[in-house]
């Protein structure tokens, strides 16, 4: 594959005619040949595509003129390797899966990824990772909180049971492209938390900016939801797998990358040589949450 532009977007905005716009984006993508995910609902947008750059600037433009997305967060990258075969445009009740309820929109205070290192480093800053177990298993910010959660769905329990007792602290919170932090941000604030801090555009931005940020406090890699699952602070595709069964990342990285996603990891394989497709659905399933 030649060398090709990455895009993943996402803004909160009211959507009143959520099957025109999802018309209008599967439209153009099969007319310009992008492909990806794109989510709609009520609430806003959330989408994840490939395809030559003029392509992206076209489409990206249409939702800024012509369906009122004005404020779109938009993470770019160029790629070597084909992260989708498919292009899938859905209306789902939430752009990001959570299932947090009765949720009153916060003021979200932004860090951009130049001051970020410099302000979790402070005492009265606590940093924490919202992402799930197997993504920050690969890669983090150093001393972050990261909580063992199988879904995102699950970070409520774990707000109760480790963060409950901080509100006294700047809480800074981060994930891989920023729009898991803005639905946490509103959660946080509705168990009373005040002193709350995003990192402006997630992990991505962060590597995006990296002659600014010099990367300090970074380490590891970046688990990333499509093909490639993950990639390093260049945006280079490193070579894992994950095990449809535990969802443990396997690191392959003194063997060439291949195309290979999911293969049971060695614990699970001993135990049970056999991977019914139930077992991989539900793991595809936890990969979008």
């Amino acid at each position: 594959m030649n060398s090709n532009c990455f895009a993943s977007f996402y803004e909160f905005a009211r959507v009143t005619q959520a099957e025109r716009v999802k018309r209008v984006i599967l439209e153009k993508c099969v007319e310009k040949q992008i492909l990806g995910t794109v989510i709609l609902s009520q609430e806003g947008i959330n989408g994840s595509l490939v395809g030559n750059p003029e392509s992206l600037d076209c489409l990206l433009k249409s939702l800024t003129d012509e369906h009122g997305f004005r404020h779109l967060l938009v993470n770019r990258s160029e790629i070597t390797t084909s992260p989708f075969d498919r292009l899938v445009v859905r209306i789902k009740g939430e752009i990001v899966t959570s299932g947090f309820e009765n949720l009153v929109s916060s003021d979200s205070n932004y860090i951009e990824p130049e001051h970020w290192d410099h302000f979790i480093r402070k005492d009265d800053v606590i940093t924490v990772d919202v992402r799930n177990f197997y993504e920050h298993s690969i890669g983090s910010f150093t001393n972050s909180i990261r909580p063992k959660i199988r879904r995102f769905r699950q970070f409520p329990d774990f707000v109760q049971q480790k963060l409950i007792g901080k509100k006294d602290k700047k809480i800074a919170i981060f994930c891989t492209g920023g729009i898991r932090c803005e639905k946490a941000s509103e959660l946080l604030a509705s168990f009373g938390f005040q002193k709350i801090f995003q990192l402006r555009g997630g992990i991505l931005n962060y590597f995006k900016n990296r002659d600014k940020t010099k990367i300090g406090l970074w380490r590891g890699d970046c688990f990333v939801f499509d093909k490639r699952l993950a990639i390093d602070s260049n945006f280079r595709t490193l070579n894992y797998e994950q095990c449809p069964k535990c969802k443990q990342m396997v690191s392959k990285k003194n063997q060439p990358v291949d195309e290979i996603e999911w293969a049971p990891c060695p614990d699970c394989n001993t135990q049970d040589r056999s991977v019914d497709k139930n077992v991989l659905a539900e793991g595809i399933k936890c990969r979008v949450e």
